[in-house]
């Protein structure tokens, strides 16, 4: 529990990431891609750039996170009622002893993160990802120190997430004017401890 609990905080440390590049300005993308497709690819660079991986978008849990979504947000954007930001896809380890999570990413008041396409520009600049990942995970690292971890601890933890992350999938849905994300991601299940069968909805 104690691991996917850290987990959970580097995705959602992530969404620092987002609210520094959306706080700078940029120019718009060149390339013809829609909205969703763009925050697709920058949240994917940004749960890589939090775990230490290098993953594609993994179609199958990129569908579960889009289904996910559609599942749990109302048309305006806001969690439809007795429904969760997050869920298990399977707590039974599959045939290669990974287990899913799906998590809808939400801004720092606790509501779902929505972003315009002006703020989407924001994510053209590489240079400003990197190091706006660079300084989040930085900051992952002090947290953990700050609670009481030794350095050699911190950087433990977040060389077994890159260990332990198996397959990335980020999906996007467009509501009203913003764009809505959740991940879900694959571990393995040693480290996460298992847990008995369960499907999200």
């Amino acid at each position: 529990m104690k691991m996917f609990k850290r987990f959970a905080a580097a995705l959602l440390a992530g969404v620092m990431v987002l609210a520094m590049l959306t706080a700078c300005g940029g120019n718009g993308d060149a390339v013809a891609k829609t909205d969703e497709q763009k925050m697709e690819d920058a949240y994917l660079v940004i749960a890589n750039g939090m775990f230490g991986t290098d993953l594609q978008n993994n179609a199958s849990l990129q569908t579960s996170a889009k289904n996910y979504l559609d599942a749990n947000l109302e048309n305006d954007g806001t969690l439809k009622e007795g429904k969760s930001f997050f869920a298990p896809l399977s707590t039974n380890p599959d045939k290669d002893g990974n287990i899913s999570f799906v998590m809808i990413m939400v801004d720092n008041t606790g509501n779902p993160l929505g972003l315009t396409s002006e703020e989407l520009a924001q994510f053209d600049d590489s240079d400003a990802v990197n190091a706006a990942i660079a300084q989040t995970r930085a900051q992952v690292k002090a947290t953990m120190i700050q609670s009481g971890a030794s350095e050699a601890q911190a950087d433990a933890v977040l060389a077994a997430m890159k260990d332990a992350v198996k397959a990335i999938g980020v999906g996007s849905l467009k509501k009203t004017d913003k764009v809505y994300t959740a991940v879900a991601v694959s571990v393995a299940a040693s480290v996460m401890g298992g847990g008995s069968g369960n499907t999200a909805q």
